[in-house]
């Protein structure tokens, strides 16, 4: 049986969607797409129109109707920027100003500093002179002990040496961490262990912030303790005696130190070696 031949333009008929009971559109055999809805310009769904040439493209990393997401460069500005704050901190930190010290530096050797002329003058010749320091990030300390003999060299009887003598200690304290002020007037005294004797205390003006004439015993020790902002200092004259003995009756003879060497007085010749010492320790 011979068929009749297709017609050259002749359109082919596509079978029109079944409608389901249900109202909804069934597609036909063999077309698996669904329905594209209405068309363009049908004013109708939210499909883009094309007519224009134009149409809106929507980011698949933000859905819509989700919150925008802050971008990398927003969290890397705000690190260096907390990261520029903490440095700037500790620069800060690290070049913090200290306290003022006032000009006062450290005398490796304080009895070259210390010379004295006063109560030299006063007591006696100067010998045995030791000296010590030590430096450490909170403190400098500097230590002076001085002999002073009685008469001068070219007065001295030769042979005959002085019974009595005065110890002079010379200290210098650098605070370089905390203010020592609080503390200075209850540290004046020496603490004992018994506890006994109420030394005398007098202020001295114009001499540094604080000044104190200290006596513990009167007419055999007396030191004056300076605090100039940063600076402590402390001038302890004492006396001392050298024991004989007795050719004849062998037994030791001790004089009284008081006797020979006065320095229940010595309060002018005291202030007048300290301003000279806080002046020569100026940097």
């Amino acid at each position: 049986m011979i068929s009749e031949p297709e017609l050259e333009g002749e359109e082919t008929a596509v079978p029109a969607p079944r409608t389901s009971g249900g109202g909804g559109t069934v597609p036909a055999a063999g077309f698996g797409r669904p329905d594209p809805g209405p068309g363009p310009g049908s004013g109708a769904g939210t499909g883009p129109d094309f007519e224009d040439g134009t149409y809106e493209t929507i980011d698949a990393e933000d859905p819509p109707g989700a919150p925008p997401r802050r971008r990398p460069w927003v969290w890397a500005l705000g690190g260096a920027v907390v990261a520029s704050a903490v440095w700037a901190g500790g620069l800060y930190a690290y070049h913090r100003p200290g306290p003022d010290l006032r000009g006062y530096g450290i005398s490796r050797n304080l009895c070259l500093a210390a010379e004295l002329p006063a109560l030299t003058d006063r007591i006696g010749r100067r010998t045995e002179n030791m000296a010590g320091a030590d430096e450490t990030l909170a403190v400098d300390r500097a230590v002076c002990r001085v002999t002073l003999m009685p008469g001068r060299p070219d007065k001295a009887d030769e042979g005959t040496p002085p019974t009595t003598y005065a110890n002079v200690r010379i200290d210098y304290i650098r605070h370089k961490e905390t203010d020592p002020a609080p503390e200075f007037e209850a540290t004046l005294a020496d603490l004992t262990p018994s506890g006994d004797g109420k030394p005398t205390v007098e202020g001295v003006t114009d001499l540094g912030d604080h000044a104190y004439l200290v006596s513990e015993t009167p007419g055999f020790n007396m030191r004056l303790s300076v605090l100039d902002g940063q600076a402590e200092f402390a001038i302890d004259v004492s006396l001392g005696t050298f024991s004989t003995v007795n050719p004849v009756t062998g037994t030791t003879d001790d004089s009284d130190p008081s006797e020979t060497i006065n320095i229940s007085d010595i309060e002018g010749e005291l202030i007048s070696d300290m301003t000279d010492l806080m002046a020569a320790l100026k940097e």
